[in-house]
């Protein structure tokens, strides 16, 4: 698999165009859908809509929307994951 880069920059201008965009989000969800472009860059969209998205098989980062503690749960795992994914993109190996 090849992981694609994201410069500082580009995580700025995402950041900034999804507040543009969507300016009723609110900052859990603004984290979130930065988290998921992170990811969707990195590991691809095919990637995140099989194993996170709502309707993914279950597993252990799928999201699950059953109620608020399991979504707030849910979108903290997405988060640290995009957030260590993209400290690591400069790690060989």
């Amino acid at each position: 698999m090849t992981f694609r880069r994201i410069t500082p920059e580009a995580l700025r201008r995402t950041h900034a165009n999804l507040l543009r965009e969507h300016n009723e989000l609110n900052k859990q969800m603004a984290s979130v859908y930065l988290a998921l472009a992170v990811l969707n860059q990195i590991i691809g969209e095919e990637w995140v809509t099989r194993h996170i998205l709502p309707g993914a098989k279950p597993n252990v980062l799928a999201l699950d929307e059953t109620d608020h503690l399991s979504m707030a749960i849910g979108h903290t795992k997405i988060i640290d994951l995009a957030e260590v994914l993209y400290n690591l993109q400069q790690v060989e190996g």
